[in-house]
């Protein structure tokens, strides 16, 4: 029954979430971004002490969607580059012999909320990756639990399109 009404909830908030150049949000998850030299800075706040994550894909397609997991655990921050093989299956990119991309910046708890900064190669060195470059349609998919286990499902996930 949770699970029923998690997917439901995830549906209404989907059709509701917003996005602009700069900054997308939805129920309660806000992600920001901009451009440093060679990488992309994101900031990612998620109302729960759970992991927080995003993918990025050309597609609306979870498949072959870069998902960027992260969590503060007992006050120690883990980031993790991840792909998406198929719905309900992620493995991290160095176990496809691909390369990490991502950078940590910052990660914290606070007031029931996770927030993390980390930055993404813009050039990528494997096929788990894509090429980044300002103005660039992405679909980006937003999600965070409850728990700080990135195998643990989401409490929320949708997409939305964005032109980084």
């Amino acid at each position: 029954m949770r699970a029923l009404v998690s997917v439901i909830l995830g549906a209404l908030f989907s059709i509701m979430a917003t996005s602009n150049d700069k900054k997308a949000s939805a129920n309660g998850m806000t992600v920001e971004w901009y451009f440093l030299g060679e990488e992309i800075v994101f900031k990612m706040r998620a109302p729960h002490t759970g992991w927080v994550a995003i993918g990025l894909n050309t597609s609306e397609n979870l498949t072959g969607t870069n998902l960027i997991m992260g969590s503060v655990k007992h006050g120690r921050p883990t980031l993790s580059d991840r792909t998406i093989l198929r719905p309900g299956s992620h493995v991290p990119v160095p176990e496809k012999e691909g390369v990490s991309h991502v950078r940590l910046i910052s990660a914290a708890e606070s007031l029931g909320s996770t927030e993390i900064q980390f930055a993404l190669k813009m050039k990528p060195a494997d096929a788990w990756h894509f090429v980044l470059t300002p103005g660039q349609k992405f679909s980006l998919l937003m999600a965070f639990s409850e728990s700080d286990d990135f195998m643990h499902h989401s409490l929320f996930r949708t997409s939305v399109w964005i032109n980084l």
